[in-house]
């Protein structure tokens, strides 16, 4: 098998017309990955793709094998140096081939007439050069014509017609497409296929699989095109018909080359999106991908080439993941190959891996594609204000555990805008670039922005343009409240962007919460004052009619050994024990008045308020106020221990001691001695606690004194 040197492009002799040219849909069905380009490598890694597969769903690899038949070898490969291993690129020859079918018949007069069909491998200018691949599909036709006339040539992918004035240049045709360097999908539109194989079927050398033995000239099959002249029989032949001198010529022998590849291929999956959202309640993740609606499944058992049809069990994609529960993806009905999933929420496992896989379950074997799993992300919005020159970005990832970090970027800038505070960021412009050098000022705004998160989500969307009118505050509620009390703006021509809400409560600034069009929520600021919320945006400034009134928290808290209360005027605080608390409107005039416990006596104030004499502020602030309570040393059990009441005593003494009073009208009335078992003494009318101690009078309970059960022993006690 010989080959000339292969010609772009189509070529006629001058004196040749093709007037009629008629073919099949003669296309491949599609082409398979590139073999990564490796200098020097043996295997020769190549650069050309590895398989192209015709609509009989047959592939054919880069037919680069040194096997060889009986006849002769299998491969037309055509490296320098045939007794040395191939080596890309020094010893690879400057063209190879998928595939190809040659035939050839002698001509009346002498000469010949030859047809060459194939799918090729080359290099753009001739020798093997590293990133200089082109593949492409070629039919070519040279007929040696011994008579002008008309010529009618029918071959397996078509027939064109050839009006022959001058016999000398004979036919002379070639029609190559795909040519362009590393686009390899080009061929796929050529005039070849379905391939064309040995009627007997493929032939084996070894464990090799060939289409047929290019050593032997053999019948095939494999055209789509329906013979002109019997249209229930396919074109496998090659046929000249010509002038009467002419005649008929045809023969159904080819020498056909083409290497079968018989790894299984698997079903293409394009995995569109793996995205996970978890917040403390749980984690979910979601997966959308794309193949083709039925697995690559066939049946070994057919003959060839019905063994390379799908038998049509349907695709099956399961998405895995460590710590992650297995999804089934669902599809449409009637199946178009696209799927989804989103599981149930379940526990979030902490950590999370960093990978995922989608597999079509029903490939044989397997078809696996490993993808990142990232987090979900949301851009709202992205606006640009010509007025102000300012771009806001609103995103939020679905990450509520980790919350991870989120940046701005747009195009032409290798460098973030900036970090998103609270999912939002506004920058102006012009913006100056000082990642590179020399710097870039950027006066355009850009066409799109996309939100990149730290945990490896992304998501784009288009930059709005639009100035706002001035906004107008229509109400608020609540009408007042504490500082940090959430308060609900509604009104028109707010922006959906927190930082370019700008609210003050009577001039006060506040924190803006949430921002849409027509409602704010902002928090009452520390030291607001009583008036009207005004809303200033790159649009203007407005506010409200009526006046918001801020209310202050006064706290007390009852302090000290004895006991007391505390109450407000106007009403709002009334605290017996621990602290309390009220609220008052924005500079009401707050008076405390307290009031001591029987047995206990009022020590002063702390906090807010000092000294013994009244309390008196004005609600313009939260105040915390408090009052100091000590128990009178009236009664005393033991050296150091004092009671302002004789029941207080009743209730502490234990069974030998003695219950000292001093001589007064003790605090109370009529206490109950109630302690069983329990044997003391209630000795009265001391002067004071001062050592020596000396009865000088007696001390006096009002009411009556009551011996329950145990025993008291009493001295110089008047019950009045």
């Amino acid at each position: 098998m010989t080959r000339k040197k292969r010609c772009a492009g189509l070529l006629l002799a001058p004196v040749l017309a093709l007037s009629l040219f008629s073919r099949a849909e003669a296309v491949l069905l599609d082409v398979g990955p590139i073999v990564p380009q490796v200098i020097n490598s043996s295997p020769p890694q190549h650069g050309f793709p590895l398989w192209y597969r015709d609509t009989n769903r047959v592939p054919l690899e880069l037919c680069l094998s040194r096997t060889a038949s009986v006849n002769g070898p299998m491969c037309l490969t055509q490296e320098p140096f045939p007794a040395q291993p191939f080596n890309f690129p020094n010893n690879f020859g400057p063209e190879a081939f998928w595939w190809s079918a040659d035939a050839i018949m002698a001509m009346p007069g002498g000469g010949d007439a030859r047809l060459i069909m194939a799918l090729e491998a080359a290099f753009a200018v001739g020798d093997p050069i590293p990133g200089d691949q082109v593949s492409f599909a070629r039919i070519r036709i040279r007929i040696d014509t011994p008579v002008a006339g008309t010529y009618v040539v029918t071959y397996p992918y078509g027939e064109m017609t050839f009006n022959v004035t001058d016999t000398d240049a004979g036919i002379n045709y070639t029609r190559d497409i795909g040519i362009a360097t590393n686009n390899f999908n080009g061929a796929l539109l050529g005039d070849v296929g379905p391939f064309l194989y040995w009627d007997t079927g493929p032939v084996a050398v070894g464990d090799e699989l060939f289409v047929g033995d290019p050593n032997v000239d053999h019948r095939v099959l494999g055209s789509p095109f329906p013979d002109p002249l019997n249209p229930s029989q396919f074109s496998n032949f090659f046929r000249v018909r010509g002038p009467a001198a002419v005649g008929t010529l045809q023969t159904d022998l080819f020498a056909v080359m083409g290497k079968i590849y018989q790894t299984p291929i698997p079903t293409p999956l394009t995995v569109d999106r793996l995205t996970y959202s978890r917040d403390a309640a749980g984690m979910q993740f979601h997966a959308a991908a794309t193949t083709q609606p039925v697995s690559n499944q066939v049946n070994p058992a057919l003959p060839f080439p019905q063994n390379f049809a799908l038998t049509g069990v349907p695709s099956a994609l399961e998405v895995t993941g460590t710590g992650l529960p297995t999804q089934t993806m669902i599809t449409n009905d009637p199946a178009d190959g696209k799927f989804f999933s989103a599981s149930s929420f379940f526990a979030d496992p902490g950590t999370l891996p960093a990978t995922v896989q989608v597999t079509n379950i029903n490939d044989e074997p397997d078809t696996v594609v490993t993808v990142p799993l990232v987090d979900d992300v949301t851009v709202f919005r992205a606006t640009y204000r010509p007025q102000s020159g300012t771009l806001s970005i609103a995103a939020d990832s679905a990450d509520d555990v980790a919350n991870p970090v989120l940046q701005a970027y747009m195009p032409g800038m290798t460098a973030p805008l900036g970090t998103l505070v609270n999912g939002q960021l506004s920058v102006s412009f012009p913006l100056v670039d000082t990642s590179v050098t020399p710097t870039k000022t950027h006066s355009v705004p850009p066409v799109w922005v996309t939100v990149k998160s730290a945990a490896g989500g992304e998501a784009s969307a288009l930059v709005t343009v639009r100035d706002i009118s001035p906004p107008v505050v229509a109400g608020f509620s609540p009408a007042s409240g504490v500082v940090g009390t959430a308060i609900t703006l509604f009104g028109s021509n707010f922006s959906p962007f927190l930082a370019e809400n700008i609210v003050t409560f009577n001039g006060t600034p506040a924190t803006v919460l949430s921002a849409t069009d027509s409602f704010l929520t902002v928090e009452v600021p520390p030291l607001a004052t009583t008036g009207a919320i005004a809303v200033t945006t790159s649009g203007g400034q407005a506010a409200s009619v009526a006046s918001f009134i801020p209310r202050y928290t006064t706290s007390v808290t009852l302090a000290g050994t004895g006991a007391g209360s505390v109450n407000s005027v106007p009403v709002g605080i009334a605290c017996t024990v621990g602290t309390c608390s009220g609220e008052f409107d924005y500079n009401t005039a707050l008076e405390l008045v307290q009031s001591a416990s029987s047995g206990s006596q009022f020590d002063g104030w702390s906090g807010d308020c000092t000294g013994t004499g009244p309390c008196t502020l004005s609600t313009t602030a939260d105040w915390a106020v408090s009052a100091v309570f000590s128990i009178q040393p009236n009664v005393r059990i033991g050296a150091l221990t004092y009671f302002g009441t004789a029941q207080a005593a009743f209730d502490a003494v234990q069974n030998g001691e003695v219950i000292l009073a001093r001589a007064m009208i003790l605090p109370g009335s009529d206490p109950v001695y109630d302690r069983p078992g329990i044997s003391s003494t209630f000795s009265g009318g001391y002067a004071d606690f001062t050592e020596p101690l000396t009865q000088s009078d007696y001390t006096t309970i009002v009411g009556s004194l009551t011996i329950n059960r145990g025993e008291l022993v009493v001295d110089q006690v008047m019950v009045n």
